[in-house]
């Protein structure tokens, strides 16, 4: 149905919730919405190799973790936009998968979905900090 569907009979909420970093948490893949560093050909993530590529207004990224294999996946939505963005595609029988491949925006590097930690129990970021950017 989507958002504007809600507004109709939840005004009052929609405005709301469309001014919030909720309302843009995932968002279809564009130049607009992909943070992460496409202009690299190809990176290495710990140990393992992924082909980024940027096609017009779209985004691809191969990689061979999920099943042992180069597998591209066509990047259709994006997870996030504050402190990591995640990348997802649609399966060909309609489920998403999330790309290994994550975008830590502070860090301004590629890094992997499995090694992010919780925010609250980082050193690196710190409970005050992360208090402070909610």
């Amino acid at each position: 149905m989507g958002a504007k569907a809600c507004a109709k009979c939840h005004a009052a909420i929609h405005q709301g919730w469309s001014s919030s970093l909720h309302s843009r948490i995932l968002q279809p893949a564009s130049p607009a919405s992909v943070l992460g560093d496409f202009s690299q050909a190809r990176v290495e993530i710990e140990r393992s190799p992924f082909v980024l590529r940027r096609t017009g207004a779209g985004y691809s990224i191969t990689e061979s973790i999920v099943t042992g294999k180069p597998w591209e996946h066509v990047v259709n939505y994006t997870l996030g936009s504050r402190r990591f963005q995640h990348y997802l595609s649609t399966l060909p029988d309609g489920r998403i998968l999330i790309i290994p491949a994550t975008w830590d925006i502070q860090r301004k590097k590629w890094t992997l979905d499995t090694a992010i930690g919780n925010p609250e129990e980082s050193p690196e970021i710190g409970r005050a900090s992360c208090r402070e950017r909610v």
